[in-house]
């Protein structure tokens, strides 16, 4: 999997853009030292017809095969 993808309804798909509040850099690529943590918060801008929908999204963190998901119906 690449990047991070959010998906409505299993229907409308749009990829999302990390964002770094310590930077506010807009980046999928970014550092965090070690037994440090940051917030991350994802950002799409969608249309007010989707934002209603039952949503899934998915991502994974480095190198990682594991894909997270985060649903919400």
């Amino acid at each position: 999997m690449q990047g991070i993808k959010i998906d409505f309804n299993d229907k409308y798909n749009y990829s999302l853009t990390q964002l770094d509040t310590e930077s506010l850099v807009m980046s999928q690529y970014w550092s965090l030292a070690p037994l440090k943590s940051q917030e991350v918060y994802f950002l799409q801008s969608v249309p007010d017809e989707v934002v209603s929908l039952p949503f899934v999204i998915e991502f994974t963190i480095g190198d990682s095969e594991t894909i997270y998901r985060y649903i919400q119906k």
